[in-house]
């Protein structure tokens, strides 16, 4: 359990645990509030048994000669409103003591969150081929709430000691063996109590984490294919899933709720039996009268105690259930601020392309594959030049773009622009430079100019750059026709598009940056042959003013380019101009006259 509470202080921001601090602080205030409380109850208690011996009391003694009035009633009256008073202030600072807390919580559990995401978000692309969204999502949320949990059932469970501590010194002032005897039964009852719920609780705390993961996972998988699901009619199929994890989660709760009415029933039920067994002894004694303050005092006591009792019992078992998902977050927190990603961004020299790209015997493997998915891979890329990456699924050419952007560092080998090695600090700054289009194009559900714009606040869109990168895209028609222009909103995942148009999109957003260099990787392969010549035709109109690498499946999309790299099980097979292949490499032969082939046989 400590070691729960040590991993999530660890993991809060330096800047905000200096705070927490102030929490054990609150604590003792809380525990020396109490322990005034118990002993005026005490005292109280005392002079309305017999208010002539008002003297006698230690607080009432000292209080009664400041009083304007002697008589033994109106003592009475006055201490009672002034007890009265104390547990007002005493309350009040309760509810002060916990807006402090909660304030503290709230802030370091957003501060939390936002280093997890920023974290993720520039952890390495790799970091991101092992781990699922869902994951990753659950750990920015639910987990960065178990911490948050953990701490605040650390802090909770200290002031409850303390406030413990507190009343049990008046206790012990009053009667030290009946205070021992009462302190080492509830003590023993607490220990038994967490004992026999450890086990149930790491139970809840591990399933309920694990589930939370896998019904984000259903949900993504459900929404993010729904066309497919709907087409399919396999609806019922990912309502069954998410409906069944639904049950075992309810099955954890139910486990979590029978956890926390355990305590109380026993605490009380033992409570109520050793009150009535300390009645039953004193009147039998005949201290019935005698006893009746320090009785009145226990009572107050367990008023007090044994709801602290219950909430010290379920402060553990809380931290307990969160463990799990505390270590999990851990785990990842300690990567993604180790690992220093990002930390050097700001500082890193600018890289732009002035004369060439260079790849020397460059290799790659995917995490957990054990086969490169390129190998030995020397290649020159001359600023201004269009070179086409062509070869058969699967051969590496997605993979070889991702290097040639920074985006995965190579096994072995190097990559270098201008002679000058891309790391991964030089990475994120040479990316600046460089248009990406990928095969398959995510769309915000928010206004065209902002898909186009990706990443840039509003004050910082340039509208025309914006109008250069939609013309060039070729997407003024579709501009022209939309209700509010470049200002219309495209809905989730752009579903008002039709692929051709979202591919277009994602065009009109690599160009956005005014890029030295463009990547399309299949850009063309959604789009009808009349907007993708046209599309094309604007890329060859970059020629010189910008290095174009195109990956197609489609020979014709490359024809145009200055070279053609033929790519085939990881390795360049060749690279030259279109008719220098074609003469001399009998597999790009094979390549270019397939869909001839396919035309006769139609």
């Amino acid at each position: 359990m400590l070691d729960t509470i040590r991993k999530s202080f660890l993991m809060l921001p330096a800047d905000r645990r200096w705070r927490w601090l102030a929490l054990p602080v609150l604590a003792v205030l809380m525990g020396v509030a109490e322990g005034g409380a118990a002993a005026a109850v005490f005292a109280l208690i005392k002079v309305i048994a017999d208010p002539a011996a008002v003297a006698s009391v230690p607080i009432a003694g000292r209080i009664a000669p400041l009083l304007p009035w002697q008589d033994p009633r109106g003592v009475v009256v006055a201490f009672t409103v002034l007890v009265a008073l104390y547990h007002v202030a005493k309350n009040v600072l309760v509810v002060g003591t916990q807006y402090v807390r909660h304030h503290i919580i709230g802030e370091s559990s957003a501060a939390l969150a936002c280093t997890m995401l920023r974290g993720y978000l520039l952890a390495s692309y790799p970091f991101h081929f092992r781990r699922h969204s869902a994951e990753l999502i659950r750990n920015t949320t639910h987990s960065v709430a178990a911490v948050l949990t953990t701490l605040g059932a650390a802090g909770a469970l200290l002031s409850e000691l303390l406030v413990g501590a507190g009343i049990a010194a008046v206790l012990l002032t009053a009667s030290p063996v009946a205070t021992l005897v009462a302190g080492v039964v509830l003590a023993g009852l607490i220990g038994v109590l967490l004992r026999g719920t450890r086990q149930l609780a790491r139970r809840t705390g591990r399933g309920g984490h694990e589930i939370q993961r896998e019904l984000l996972q259903t949900l993504q998988n459900a929404f993010g294919a729904i066309k497919e699901i709907k087409a399919l009619g396999r609806e019922g199929f990912f309502y069954r899933t998410y409906a069944e994890k639904q049950r075992d989660l309810l099955a954890l709760g139910y486990l979590g709720v029978t956890l926390e009415a355990i305590p109380p029933v026993v605490v009380e039920t033992v409570f109520v039996c050793g009150a009535l067994l300390v009645v039953a002894l004193l009147t039998l004694t005949g201290q019935g009268g005698g006893g009746l303050p320090l009785l009145g005092l226990f009572a107050y006591a367990g008023f007090r105690i044994i709801p602290m009792a219950n909430r010290l019992t379920w402060r553990v078992n809380e931290i307990r259930a969160s463990a799990p998902a505390v270590n999990d977050l851990y785990d990842d927190h300690r990567l993604v601020t180790g690992a220093g990603w990002g930390d050097t961004v700001d500082d890193a020299p600018p890289l732009e392309l002035c004369d060439t790209i260079v790849l020397e015997g460059v290799s790659y493997t995917y995490p957990g594959s054990d086969t490169p998915a390129l190998q030995d891979v020397n290649l020159t890329i001359r600023r201004g030049e269009s070179i086409g990456f062509v070869g058969a699924t699967g051969a590496g050419k997605s993979t070889l773009a991702d290097v040639v952007m920074g985006l995965l560092p190579p096994s072995a080998g190097r990559v270098t622009v201008d002679g000058i090695a891309l790391d991964p600090a030089r990475g994120r700054t040479w990316r600046r430079h460089v248009g990406y289009v990928p095969q398959s194009i995510f769309l915000l559900d928010d206004t065209l100019a902002r898909n186009v714009a990706l990443g840039i606040a509003d004050g910082d869109i340039d509208s025309e750059r914006v109008r250069r990168a939609v013309h060039v895209a070729q997407l003024d028609a579709l501009v022209d026709a939309l209700p509010e222009g470049l200002d219309t909103r495209l809905g989730e995942r752009g579903t008002r598009f039709s692929g051709g148009e979202r591919q277009r999109v994602g065009i009109a957003r690599a160009l956005y940056h005014e890029p030295d260099v463009l990547v399309l990787d299949e850009a063309t392969a959604a789009l009808d042959t009349i907007t993708a010549a046209a599309v094309q035709q604007a890329v060859r109109a970059l020629h010189g003013r910008k290095t174009v690498l195109l990956i197609a499946h489609r020979l014709a999309s490359v024809r145009g380019c200055d070279r053609i790299a033929l790519i085939a099980r990881g390795r360049l097979v060749d690279c030259a101009p279109w008719d220098d292949l074609l003469a001399r490499s009998e597999e790009f032969r094979r390549l270019a006259l397939l869909p001839e082939a396919a035309a006769r046989r139609a």
